[in-house]
C-alpha cells in the first residue's frame, strides 16, 4: 500500500467494515478479460458469502477460474471545496483476494443463507423452505487476504 498512513492495521477494525455492511464488488476474470458486479454479501466464520442465479455468466467464470478479488466501501462522504481541485473523500475500505467457489452441501447453504439474512436484513431467524435453497446457488470465498484503508478530511 503506497500510502501507509492511510491502512488499517488493527484486525478488528477491518472485521467490522466486512460485519457492517451489505454490498460488494466481485471481481472475477474470464480469458484475461476482467468481470466485476456489486452483490450482496455476509461475513461469517472467516468467510465471505454470497447468492445468486443457479445459471449465468459469473457461474461460468468460476467454474473456469476460482480466483477473486472482492471490494467494500464504507462511510464514504464527499468533501467538497470552492476550488474543485481541493475536494476529497472519506471512506474506509477493504480489499481481499482469494478463491471463489460454490456450495453444494445444503447445511452448508442453508447456513449461509441465514448469514446473510442477518447480515442484510438484520433478522436473526428466518424460514427458508428446501425449494427455496435449492433455487439459488451460494457461492464461498475463501480469503487469502484483506486489507483496509480509511481517510478521513483534514482541516486547513
Amino acid at each position: 500500500m503506497r500510502r501507509k498512513d492511510k491502512q488499517i492495521k488493527q484486525e478488528h477494525e477491518i472485521k467490522q467494515i466486512l460485519q457492517s455492511n451489505k454490498v460488494l464488488r466481485l471481481g472475477l476474470s474470464y480469458n484475461d478479460i476482467p468481470y466485476i458486479v456489486p452483490m450482496n454479501y455476509a461475513y461469517e466464520a472467516g468467510y465471505i458469502f454470497l447468492h445468486c442465479a443457479n445459471e449465468g455468466k459469473k457461474l461460468q467464470i468460476i467454474d473456469n477460474n476460482d480466483n477473486c478479488c472482492f471490494e467494500i466501501t464504507d462511510s464514504v462522504n464527499i468533501i467538497g471545496s470552492q476550488d474543485g481541485c481541493n475536494c476529497t473523500t472519506e471512506y474506509a475500505s477493504v480489499i481481499g483476494f482469494g478463491k471463489i467457489e460454490r456450495v453444494l452441501e445444503k447445511s452448508e447453504k442453508e447456513y449461509a443463507l441465514k448469514s446473510l439474512i442477518r447480515q442484510i436484513l438484520g433478522k436473526e431467524s428466518y424460514h427458508m423452505s428446501d425449494g427455496a435453497i435449492d433455487e439459488v446457488s451460494v457461492l464461498k470465498i475463501t480469503i487469502d487476504t484483506l486489507t483496509g484503508k480509511r481517510s478521513k478530511a483534514t482541516t486547513a
